[in-house]
């Protein structure tokens, strides 16, 4: 597969190019359009935010609904209370599918923004907590040391 942005060649589809960095979608897979990771992103907080509404909704209209009358069974206030948790499982999970689309789509604009005309290879970020920490090579170990360690073992 060729990437249709710079036209590096042997790419691997459902993932990202080695060169430049664009999602490479499926697209010999039949069906729908293949959706980007942004896309997917989307539809999942979608989905969190109308499942949570459903869920909350019918345990509030269950609530209601029930609320005046005596002869209550606990079935009826189990599947409130199991609304009212998947509710607030949908919301905290649209809180973290949040804050990874954030992440996601500040790591995108860096791979876009930080690309080099010439040579191919990103720039320095604007955003230092991107980058791993400077080697520090004083505590590499010589490779004298490990091979003659690895002869005194093949001796004994």
């Amino acid at each position: 597969m060729f990437c249709p942005t710079c036209g590096k060649s042997d790419q691997t589809e459902n993932t990202y190019c080695r060169q430049c960095g664009e999602y490479l979608p499926d697209f010999e897979s039949g069906g729908n359009m293949p959706k980007s990771p942004a896309e997917q992103f989307q539809m999942s907080l979608i989905f969190n935010v109308l499942s949570a509404l459903a869920a909350v909704g019918m345990a509030t209209a269950l609530l209601i609904y029930h609320a005046g009358m005596e002869d209550v069974t606990p079935l009826i206030w189990s599947a409130i209370s199991l609304f009212y948790v998947i509710g607030i499982w949908q919301t905290v999970s649209f809180f973290n599918n949040w804050k990874l689309r954030k992440r996601f789509i500040r790591e995108e604009k860096f791979k876009k923004k930080g690309k080099g005309a010439e040579t191919g290879r990103p720039e320095e970020p604007e955003e230092p907590e991107l980058l791993l920490p400077e080697a520090d090579p004083s505590h590499a170990v010589p490779s004298s040391v490990v091979e003659e360690t690895t002869r005194e073992l093949k001796k004994r």
